[in-house]
């Protein structure tokens, strides 16, 4: 799922066009029937990593808050854009950070051990492994990350930018060795603003 906050421009316009020719009608009616949307109200809450680092609010404050079982979707703030790829914004805060069994979403300690999922990324799994209806999508930009989108949707960068952002994320290829498919189910394009370069 894409979702384009809050733009409307001619460099909005090219970026919408580049996007459905990439996937194409096959690819995007694939990934329609997989993701679609329910009958009911849907609840959205942004999660952000700035929170869960200084531990002010963490992934388990989801569920022990009651948030997480009437939330329909949850959008991680923020991925960044550079080098026209799409990236995890801090490694330590998203995969290395080691969570103990008393902050841990099913309360166990996360593993030790190179090439081990940790961080907010294992305990949105472990989120998820309890709500299996709740949607997560990781948010690229904002009011501070947005620097890297002019460049990346350029026509020469678009395929690679799309393509990272679904390894990355969609199929879950995190870092060497650190693999986590499924934690994400969409991207949400969060591009504060689109201007003509």
């Amino acid at each position: 799922m894409f979702n384009f906050d809050r733009v409307s421009s001619p460099a909005f316009s090219k970026v919408l066009f580049l996007f459905v020719f990439i996937f194409s009608l096959p690819a995007l009616s694939l990934f329609a029937s997989s993701h679609q949307k329910s009958s009911g109200p849907q609840i959205i809450g942004y999660f952000t990593e700035g929170g869960a680092k200084s531990g002010k609010y963490t992934v388990k404050d989801l569920a022990s808050s009651g948030a997480a079982p009437i939330l329909t979707e949850i959008n991680y703030a923020f991925g960044r854009v550079a080098d026209n790829q799409c990236q995890i914004a801090d490694r330590e805060a998203a995969l290395d950070h080691a969570y103990g069994a008393a902050e841990s979403v099913d309360g166990s300690a996360d593993s030790a051990g190179d090439n081990q999922l940790r961080g907010i990324f294992h305990q949105f799994q472990e989120l998820k492994q309890k709500y299996p209806k709740l949607k997560i999508v990781v948010s690229f930009g904002g009011w501070g990350q947005s620097d890297g989108f002019s460049s990346a949707v350029e026509p020469e960068h678009l395929q690679e930018f799309v393509r990272s952002c679904v390894q990355t994320f969609i199929a879950g290829h995190f870092a060497p060795g650190i693999e986590g498919p499924g934690i994400f189910d969409g991207i949400d394009i969060d591009w504060e603003y689109p201007v003509e370069g």
